[in-house]
């Protein structure tokens, strides 16, 4: 139902959990998350997908999906992190202060790995995000 007002691919990852919005039983968003394994820091969840259909984009609404999602696995001992091109959920984020900057700018070589692909950062501005509630 979302996935032509996705920017990258129409395919979830199968291990996605997933939360739909409505507004007066209208479906308006959508944000998914994964699991993070990480070899140091334990409980990592990352954000998959947030969508907005554009009826609804403007109004915040793709601000407050993450902020519910990072409260909610906080609340469950889990924590968010999150990267995102979006210039406005990137400003929403950079003046919440329950949201740390983790990285601002563009994806060097050292961190894109050896692993290329159409859907990568490379000509984008990216930033990533830590929920700290």
């Amino acid at each position: 139902m979302f996935a032509k007002y996705h920017y990258l691919n129409t395919k979830l990852h199968k291990a996605a959990k997933s939360f739909a919005m409505t507004i007066d039983n209208e479906l308006c968003g959508f944000i998914s998350y994964l699991p993070f394994p990480h070899p140091i820091a334990k409980n990592l969840w990352r954000g998959h997908r947030l969508v907005v259909k554009p009826d609804y984009q403007g109004i915040g609404l793709g601000h407050y999906l993450s902020c519910w999602l990072g409260n909610h696995l906080k609340s469950i001992g889990k924590i968010l992190i999150s990267t995102t091109s979006n210039p406005a959920i990137i400003q929403s984020r950079k003046k919440d202060s329950r949201w740390v900057t983790t990285r601002y700018g563009r994806v060097n070589d050292a961190l894109r790995g050896a692993v290329q692909s159409k859907i990568n950062s490379r000509s984008r501005l990216t930033a990533s995000f830590k929920y700290v509630g």
